[in-house]
């Protein structure tokens, strides 16, 4: 991630949250973990997901990411 912060809407329920850049950095790191954890997939597929990607595995489809542009 490029940008300062980050945020994840949950179109279901309409709420959301903002990260910074290292709250985002440790979510991701954690969500790539309990993917591994849970044998969902392995290392190696889990490191090409993109963010989107990893979102979606995680939270389902429901629920998206963004990033919020720097000026």
């Amino acid at each position: 991630m490029t940008n300062k912060y980050a945020v994840t809407f949950d179109i279901a329920d309409g709420s959301f949250t903002f990260y910074t850049r290292s709250e985002w950095d440790k979510a991701v790191a954690d969500w790539r973990e309990e993917l591994v954890e849970e044998r969902l997939l392995s290392e190696e597929d889990i490191a090409l997901l993109d963010y989107y990607e990893l979102v979606e595995i995680v939270h389902g489809e429901e629920v998206f990411c963004d990033f919020v542009p720097q000026n």
